[in-house]
């Protein structure tokens, strides 16, 4: 029809990863959104590519949700994300500030969130710039960013099934079928209390470094109710790539073996832990099918953190 602003066809996931970054067929949409809340309508910039259509539009940020004809249910994702950039506000969590949120109906009903644009280089690309000492100092700043970050909330759209989505992991598949198998015992028998606010995807993507040093979470989008360990795996073997520098800084006084069992019970619990643990092994050359136990997994971060 003439009148949709989105033209392009959405059946399944595979058609949505061809338009979710394509800045042509967005931009009638996306400037409208921007136009409805009073922001002057700034030609389109792509960002770092995810699950959704994120641009940049001048000194904003438009984050527009995949519909539900991609195949994915975005609408937890969507509340998760703006109740979760409001909660970091009242935390002091330095996060984009929430400008405007809501849903539009289209070709496809579309949720979106307007954000403030923030200016930081993502994490990944400056810490294999830093000197020890900054890094040092880089890993003490987020210590205490997701220390005020990890606080208890009554949220229930923020409750997940932790150790049920463990158990029907698909992701699993990326590690050898023993220490998969490990993985979900493992995962059965952690502790899940106290359960706390987490970002889940504490990445090098996802973590901005600003001029003044400070730093910026962005994409609350996995985020949940968990114990802090949680939040472990994805800062240590993917942003810190078990820098022991970094490691060191992080755990502060905390004795490595008792920060090895956080690690492992978070990593036991994570959505992404196939992932995690196969990019780990494969950034450290070490073959995923020769990694066949917890025991040698533990054995393996012992000797590359400390």
């Amino acid at each position: 029809m003439d009148g949709w602003k989105f033209q392009r066809e959405i059946d399944g996931w595979a058609s949505w990863g061809q338009v979710f970054q394509d800045l042509e067929g967005f931009s009638p949409l996306a400037l409208s959104i921007l136009a409805s809340h009073g922001f002057p309508p700034e030609p389109l910039q792509p960002l770092t590519p995810g699950t959704n259509g994120v641009f940049r539009s001048g000194e904003r940020v438009i984050k527009l949700f995949a519909p539900i004809e991609s195949g994915l249910d975005t609408l937890p994702d969507w509340q998760i994300e703006k109740l979760l950039l409001e909660k970091a506000a009242e935390l002091r969590v330095q996060a984009p500030r929430l400008l405007a949120a809501g849903s539009c109906q289209d070709r496809y009903l579309f949720r979106y969130l307007i954000l403030s644009y923030c200016h930081g280089r993502e994490a990944g690309a400056v810490l294999s710039t830093m000197t020890d000492e900054q890094k040092e100092a880089f890993a003490v700043r987020l210590r205490g960013l997701l220390d005020r970050l990890h606080q208890p909330l009554d949220a229930p759209v923020f409750r997940r099934d932790l150790v049920g989505q463990v158990m029907e992991n698909p992701r699993l598949k990326l590690v050898a079928p023993r220490l998969a198998e490990e993985i979900r015992r493992r995962a059965a028998a952690v502790p899940l209390t106290p359960l706390v606010l987490v970002h889940g995807d504490c990445t090098g993507e996802n973590l901005l470094v600003e001029e003044d040093g400070s730093l910026t979470l962005i994409d609350f989008a996995d985020s949940s109710l968990a114990p802090a360990c949680y939040e472990l795996p994805a800062v240590v073997l993917g942003l810190f790539g078990g820098d022991p520098v970094l490691v060191r800084a992080f755990r502060g006084s905390l004795p490595l073996e008792a920060f090895l069992d956080q690690l492992m019970d978070g990593l036991c619990l994570h959505d992404f832990a196939g992932n995690i643990v196969s990019e780990f092994l494969a950034a450290h050359h070490i073959p995923v099918e020769d990694v066949e136990s917890l025991d040698t997994l533990r054995d393996i971060f012992r000797q590359k953190l400390a």
